[in-house]
């Protein structure tokens, strides 16, 4: 988080700072589920997750159904069991690969020399 602050109440703020505009499914992406998730753990049930859009000069809390929570929670849980086991599947993709840093070591690519015509 971007910050942390402590309410008179005792309910600790759980503060992500953004430069830009608030997208349409900002609060759907996982980051925000982590968010929860993360000071659940840390704060119990004393805390709470905002979001700060400088751009739109909006500041409100972040609400997540316990139904996403619990998906969200396991799609995080699956990721972290493939980095732990090493597996990183290829995604290959005509417009991003050319860019990427990796393009001639990748796994992705076919093996043996390139062949033209």
């Amino acid at each position: 988080p971007n910050e942390l602050a402590e309410l008179p109440d005792g309910t600790v703020v759980v503060r992500r700072v953004r430069t830009g505009y608030k997208r349409s499914d900002e609060y759907d992406r996982l980051e925000y589920a982590l968010y929860h998730l993360a000071a659940r753990s840390q704060f119990g049930g004393q805390a709470v997750v905002h979001a700060l859009h400088l751009t739109d000069e909006t500041a409100e809390p972040v609400v997540i159904s316990a139904t996403k929570l619990r998906n969200r929670r396991e799609k995080s849980n699956a990721i972290l069991a493939g980095i732990t086991a090493g597996v990183f599947p290829t995604e290959v993709d005509a417009v991003t690969c050319p860019r990427c840093p990796h393009f001639f070591i990748c796994a992705a690519a076919p093996p043996g020399p390139l062949k033209l015509g």
